[in-house]
């Protein structure tokens, strides 16, 4: 079933009414290793339903090697997933913050016991915590990892 829906995948609507967009596999990559499987995947994302829409790149060695997306960007509307739609990222970047600051600390630039403030100076000017009674020098980069970056 998979296979029918990549032989027509830029051609066809795919996924359960209300959630239906395009399958396309981007021109960047597209006869790189790969790719089929790749189509594959986002064709059986999206047509079974899992997800409305989605984007994958992946960069290697400073050069972009997969570019591809699939599905609907908007339902109400119909507008298919495009590669310059936007995306609500959530929390996707806590692990990415989390392994920059550990690559930090074990190069000495960064340390988790020592205040935010040492870093961002101007941190005090905003931080409120609770009742906003909070010394910004009390505030350490283990205390924001333990309760802003955890899962």
């Amino acid at each position: 079933m998979v296979g029918a829906a990549l032989k027509s995948a830029g051609d066809r609507d795919r996924g359960p009414p209300g959630r239906r967009g395009r399958v396309c596999a981007h021109q960047h990559g597209a006869g790189q290793p790969g790719a089929a499987a790749r189509r594959e995947v986002l064709a059986e994302l999206t047509g079974s339903g899992v997800e409305v829409g989605v984007q994958v790149a992946a960069w290697r060695d400073g050069e972009l090697v997969v570019d591809a997306w699939a599905g609907t960007a908007d339902v109400a509307e119909g507008r298919p997933m495009g590669p310059d739609t936007l995306v609500p990222a959530w929390s996707t970047g806590k692990g990415v913050a989390a392994a920059l600051a550990a690559v930090l600390v074990d190069q000495g630039v960064l340390a988790y016991d020592a205040p935010v403030a040492r870093y961002w100076p101007r941190f005090g000017d905003w931080v409120c915590i609770g009742q906003c009674h909070v010394d910004e020098d009390s505030i350490t980069g283990r205390w924001v990892f333990r309760n802003y970056l955890k899962g």
